[in-house]
């Protein structure tokens, strides 16, 4: 934690809009939501900036939905996902979840740097996210993001998590 912090402050030697930005969107990407708030704040002190504040404001709406997840991570993937769900299909999600990327990474040829992040939702936050997405069974924007029925396990999940992928 003391090296995020530092990132953070140190860039105050550099205050520049486009430094708190991109840092904004490191830190999103990772899933360090609360960091990449502050970076976006900072960076909107410096500058007005519609796409900066949406993005803000999408966050927000994330970290309000994201209070009830926890973390879990695997050999590739950071997940977040109801604690009590994945006491019930956690291992048989992780085995999906690796298996897939063990084949997507064989067939073509690439291998992540960093952990993916898979965020699973019920089914209504899901759609509370993005409404224009109602009709979609999952939707990668960066990040993983599905929505998690009692039917996770059918085939049409497995295929699902291998498309975001």
């Amino acid at each position: 934690m003391a090296a995020k912090t530092l990132c953070l402050d140190s860039l105050a030697l550099y205050p520049y809009f486009e430094t708190y930005s991109l840092l904004g969107e490191l830190y999103y990407q990772i899933q360090e939501l609360s960091q990449a708030k502050t970076a976006w704040e900072y960076a909107l002190r410096m500058k007005s900036d519609k796409s900066i504040q949406e993005k803000l404001n999408r966050l927000e709406q994330e970290i309000v939905l994201e209070e009830s997840l926890d973390e879990f991570t695997t050999e590739h993937f950071i997940v977040r996902w109801n604690q009590t769900e994945w006491k019930k299909s956690g291992q048989p999600l992780r085995e999906v979840i690796e298996k897939a990327y063990d084949e997507l990474s064989h067939d073509f040829r690439v291998e992540l740097k960093n952990k993916a992040v898979i965020l699973f939702y019920d089914p209504e936050k899901y759609y509370s996210l993005n409404q224009s997405l109602h009709w979609s069974g999952g939707f990668y924007d960066g990040k993983v993001r599905l929505p998690y029925g009692t039917s996770f396990f059918e085939r049409h999940y497995q295929k699902v998590i291998w498309h975001e992928l």
